[in-house]
């Protein structure tokens, strides 16, 4: 009886493992889904960044390690010659790239330039700008006049100041407005 048992035993043990090993393999044969980065779990998400960081680092020493015997089979000439081919035509290339692109924004400058809206919008908002540093000026031409002066002549000075401020104010105005107008221009093109 006592080999009957161990016999049942050894079986059930060797189907364990037959099961354990093939689910296993069935594991390893089909790949695990992904799931997508924004899906997953914020810290499963900083767990994953710091085996990629590990990773990186591996790299990086497998790098280093190798460096010298690359570094001994280049000779220094031979690589600064490299060096400066490499450095002229990367000047070359933002050389060109830089013309190029500058004369792409030029065209564009000029596009928007001569684009009637646009020039509104200058025109005013130009005026705007004088109205308001004329209205900057009188207010403290005010407080130098009255302190100075005295009463009477500090009165005239917030005179002009109020006018040049309530200018300032419409000029603003007509701005925002001429804007708006390019705007809705601009929308219906």
């Amino acid at each position: 009886m006592a080999t009957t048992t161990a016999k049942k035993t050894a079986k059930k043990t060797a189907r364990k493992k037959t099961t354990t090993t093939t689910a296993k393999r069935s594991a390893t044969k089909a790949a695990p889904k992904k799931t997508v980065l924004t899906a997953r779990e914020p810290k499963v998400v900083l767990e994953d960044a710091g085996y990629a960081a590990a990773g990186l680092a591996h790299d990086v020493v497998e790098l280093a390690r190798a460096l010298p015997t690359r570094l001994e089979s280049v000779r220094a000439e031979d690589l600064r010659d490299r060096v400066a081919k490499d450095v002229e035509g990367l000047l070359g290339q933002l050389t060109s790239l830089l013309d190029k692109k500058a004369a792409e924004g030029r065209k564009v400058a000029a596009d928007v330039r001569s684009d009637a809206r646009v020039k509104r919008i200058l025109d005013q908002t130009g005026n705007t700008r004088s109205q308001v540093k004329a209205a900057v000026t009188s207010v403290r031409k005010t407080a130098d006049v009255s302190v100075v002066a005295g009463r009477t002549a500090g009165r005239k000075q917030a005179g002009n100041a109020t006018s040049q401020v309530k200018a300032a104010v419409t000029s603003l105005r007509r701005s925002g407005a001429t804007v708006a107008d390019a705007a809705v221009e601009t929308l219906q093109d």
